[in-house]
């Protein structure tokens, strides 16, 4: 009985010159073109991250300082597990401990930022098969440095690559070079251990070149604290024009160099406004290319949502000072009255003066009260990792002569200098040598603050005109209208609807009466 054969392929042609016409006609199926960064996966260590996770939160009172004297958070390549670190981390900081199980209840109550990193309880059930020893920690951090380094070589030449093939400058490309060179050295060098023998012989590492003479290094992060409305921008503004020119900031001399200045808050024309204004206080002009403004107004994240754009931007120019305002803007989610979270936060702006080799100065507002009787650093709002993290603590406190600031410091790496004031004299403030800088402000009482600032009859007025308004909306509107604190606006709605002047319907809106 025949067989049937059925042939996946067509017939051979009968000569060689037929086979060829018939191959041409099959057309292959095109490639995508790839650039040389896609030929092979960046180096990485994925299981490594993974064991160092699982030792942080199965043993985070060893595991904690061990990573943090051996390694970084951006040593971790993947997103994911740089996310749970940071999540670990703060959730440490917040409650003193990492228990597992709290961990898990932790992750399951929050989905909405878990379960974009793979998994939630998932992934902790995955981390169970590992368990490292803890002795492993510094041998998989020299491993993960290692894979970094390699990726940021990889990166940045790409990048010089581009820049030169386009026929960008030449040179700033070989400063922009220098500078990654710089960043290479810090990466393969930093938390290695370092003999005295070799570092007190000619080999100490080099300090880095003062930015504000006795007050800050390049590299270094600074904090000015104030008052809310207490002209904290100006004086940033004023900083940034001063080191841009090379002028003198509040009687310091400054190092003239590029000027980044990120501004999240005032809008661009009145940004420029004020720059021009202290311009023309201190008779100067900024040359060009000194002092540049990134402004982000309306485009306020977490900081660690714009780090990689931060970091691109600010390499194209050799800056030595980058100015963050308000640095509140950049905490995201985050509690300023946490600090785990404000660490969090700090450690991203820390990591931008690593990888841009620039300064970092931001502003930071007072917390509520009198200020003249607590402790300068402990003026400022918020978590007190506010007054402890930066090198340089500048503090800005109301004196008994008018339109006058006495400034204390506490700086890590210089001699404090003596407290002295700074007398406001639009658009800028001036050194002012005859006042005494001890005699600061005194506020009376606490009634009598409340009584003389904030009244019931300004909740009335705005209802006037927001008649039937809800009082989460009155409370923002007094909030931003006036300053009022949460507590005292409560306490004069109690009062209002106590007395009668303000009214409440059955729907909860209230009304003037």
């Amino acid at each position: 009985m025949a067989t049937l054969k059925v042939l996946d392929r067509p017939y051979p042609a009968k000569n060689k010159e037929q086979a060829q016409a018939l191959q041409k006609q099959v057309s292959r199926p095109q490639q995508p073109r790839r650039t040389a960064l896609e030929e092979e996966p960046p180096p990485q260590s994925p299981e490594i991250e993974k064991a160092l996770l699982c030792a942080l939160l199965y043993r985070p009172a060893e595991a904690f300082p061990m990573f943090k004297q051996n390694g970084t958070p951006e040593l971790f390549f993947s997103k994911i597990h740089r996310g749970w670190f940071d999540q670990m981390e703060r959730f440490y900081a917040d409650r003193g401990r990492l228990d597992p199980v709290e961990f898990i209840q932790h992750i399951l109550d929050h989905p909405d930022v878990f379960d974009p990193l793979g998994g939630r309880v998932y992934y902790v059930t995955e981390l169970q098969a590992i368990f490292p020893p803890t002795e492993m920690i510094p041998y998989y951090c020299e491993d993960l440095r290692e894979k970094h380094l390699r990726r940021q070589i990889l990166v940045r030449s790409f990048h010089n690559a581009k820049i030169a093939s386009n026929g960008g400058d030449v040179a700033q490309l070989l400063s922009k070079m220098q500078r990654d060179l710089q960043a290479y050295n810090r990466v393969s060098v930093s938390n290695t251990l370092s003999d005295a023998s070799v570092c007190l012989n000619g080999h100490m590492p080099p300090i880095p070149p003062e930015i504000i003479h006795g007050v800050l290094h390049q590299g270094s992060k600074m904090v000015v604290g104030g008052t809310s409305k207490g002209r904290k921008t100006m004086a940033l503004i004023d900083l940034a024009v001063s080191v841009a020119t090379g002028s003198d900031w509040w009687g310091f001399r400054t190092k003239q160099g590029p000027v980044c200045y990120i501004n999240f808050e005032i809008q661009d024309s009145f940004f420029w406004f004020r720059v021009d204004q202290v311009c023309r206080a201190k008779g100067i002009t900024i040359e060009a290319g000194q002092l540049l403004a990134w402004n982000l107004r309306g485009r306020a994240t977490a900081i660690e949502n714009l780090h990689d754009e931060i970091v691109s931007v600010l390499s194209v120019r050799p800056f030595v000072l980058d100015i963050i305002d308000p640095i509140y803007k950049a905490l995201g989610d985050r509690d300023e009255n946490r600090a785990g979270d404000v660490a969090g936060m700090l450690n991203q702006v820390e990591r931008i003066a690593v990888d841009t080799g620039a300064a970092i100065a931001f502003g930071a507002h007072y917390s509520k009260g009198n200020q003249s009787t607590k402790e300068h650093m402990d003026r400022i709002g918020g978590s007190g990792v506010f007054s402890r993290d930066p090198d340089s603590i500048m503090t800005m406190t109301a004196n008994e002569e008018e339109d006058c600031f006495t400034v204390d410091a506490t700086l890590r790496n210089f001699p404090p200098p003596k407290p002295f004031v700074v007398r406001w004299d639009w658009p800028i403030f001036h050194r002012d040598y005859e006042v005494d800088p001890g005699k600061l402000k005194k506020v009376g009482s606490p009634e009598t603050q409340f009584e003389a600032k904030y009244s019931v009859e300004m909740l009335v007025e705005r209802l006037a005109v927001q008649q039937g308004t809800t009082i989460k909306d009155l409370k923002k509107h007094c909030d931003e209208d006036t300053g009022m604190s949460k507590a005292t606006f409560y306490r004069l709605l109690q009062q209002g609807l106590s007395e009668g002047s303000i009214t409440q319907d059955e729907n909860k809106e209230l009304f003037r009466a």
